[in-house]
């Protein structure tokens, strides 16, 4: 390559560059210059009419209501529930859905590792995908200046394993027209063919494994195979937080030295007419997404509503303003709480007694215009308040952060 050439080439990647920033300054310019952008024409303030007399209608003005005959069952710290996440997510047939603040793709879901290498996160997905089932997954686009979740060592690791698996980091922090500078939303949610669903505590990640005796330290010298916290999994981040988890044999702390930190806490598992809620929510969020940054990119999906209009034409979700164009566009996956005359059982199919369980459930949650495009909906907070305000005999509170 001749000097002049390299010194267009120089130029040209300056130019680009410079392009890009011009581009994120005009974009944030005009947000902030019009906040409403989203809900400022005629269509756009009929559907958030529609959307919030939903709400207005359900108990904590959710976008959900109750619904009876769902199984449920909670799973005390991470050995307990990461056990459940990889028997739902081997048995998926279809597809999975994942949304979580952090997901390490090299983390086991079988302790110790040694003995079950296939239950790491990454090579399960893998096989998952070579299955035909679509994968698509929602991670949290950290700041990297404050935090060292991977997120982009997540995407880019699990998107190059097999063209079935599509993942989304979101948001973005500066320069572009949804700028958020540093809101996240804190959900650990996986569902796997429209029919079972994990919510809760506990994000598929490094330093959330962990056993009901909670054990501070992870020294085998005689039988290394026995190691339960591999690599970046033996932490303590109150002495120093995770660093450089690409690189995920390392760790930062001596296995030694020092003690690790251990982490309660609580997820569930659902099956059942609620799991279409968590469906609708990971729906929204993931078209919305799709519009604003992969509108025109095949590797993304579009999603259908998971409802039958057929055989449930009172659901809410009918009357929203994308429903008929995501089931024309969309991908649809089976499900099987709506049964209309046309719905037939499959072979080798997943379990679907009717009724799945004793359970009534409601799906509650946040979201706003940064995150969904829609108007604010906070029927988490408002449950909070109004289950403390009706209490007549205790308030039991277990938080992370109180």
């Amino acid at each position: 390559m001749s000097f002049f050439s390299k010194i267009d080439k120089t130029f040209s990647k300056i130019s680009d560059k410079a392009g890009r920033v011009a581009t994120g300054v005009v974009a944030e310019v005009s947000s902030i210059v019009n906040k409403n952008h989203r809900h400022d024409e005629e269509h756009e303030i009929e559907a958030d009419k529609i959307r919030t007399a939903i709400c207005e209608s359900h108990r904590f003005k959710s976008f959900a209501n109750q619904r009876g005959e769902n199984f449920v069952k909670w799973h005390i710290d991470g050995v307990d529930y990461f056990w459940a996440a990889s028997e739902l997510l081997s048995s998926a047939k279809e597809c999975i859905m994942i949304q979580d603040w952090w997901l390490s793709p090299e983390l086991y879901l079988r302790r110790p590792p040694a003995k079950f290498p296939e239950y790491r996160i990454d090579r399960l997905l893998k096989k998952k995908a070579s299955e035909g089932v679509r994968i698509y997954i929602i991670v949290y686009k950290e700041v990297t200046q404050g935090m060292n979740l991977g997120s982009s060592h997540t995407k880019h690791h699990l998107m190059d394993l097999h063209e079935n698996i599509a993942v989304i980091r979101h948001p973005d922090h500066i320069g572009t027209v949804d700028s958020t500078r540093i809101w996240s939303h804190h959900e650990k949610v996986v569902v796997v063919d429209n029919h079972f669903a994990c919510i809760g505590g506990l994000d598929l990640c490094f330093g959330r494994w962990d056993s009901h005796s909670h054990p501070l330290a992870d020294a085998h010298p005689t039988d290394f195979s026995q190691t339960l916290f591999p690599g970046q999994e033996y932490n303590n981040a109150r002495i120093l937080d995770f660093q450089k988890v690409h690189n995920f044999v390392s760790n930062t702390v001596s296995i030694l030295q020092t003690p690790r930190m251990a982490w309660h806490d609580v997820h569930m598992t659902i099956a059942g007419p609620s799991v279409l809620d968590i469906v609708q929510h990971f729906t929204e969020r993931w078209n919305e997404l799709k519009f604003r940054k992969y509108k025109s990119d095949g590797r993304y999906d579009w999603l259908q509503y998971p409802h039958d209009k057929l055989a449930a034409p009172n659901e809410p979700v009918h009357q929203l303003r994308h429903r008929d164009e995501w089931l024309e566009k969309g991908r649809r996956f089976r499900q099987r709480f709506h049964k209309g005359p046309e719905w037939k059982p499959m072979d080798d199919d997943h379990p679907h007694l009717t009724p799945m369980g004793s359970c009534k459930v409601q799906v509650v949650r946040s979201c706003s215009d940064w995150s969904h495009g829609v108007l604010k909906e906070s029927s988490i907070q408002t449950a909070y308040i109004e289950l403390i305000r009706e209490a007549e005999h205790y308030i039991y509170i277990e938080n992370q952060f109180l």
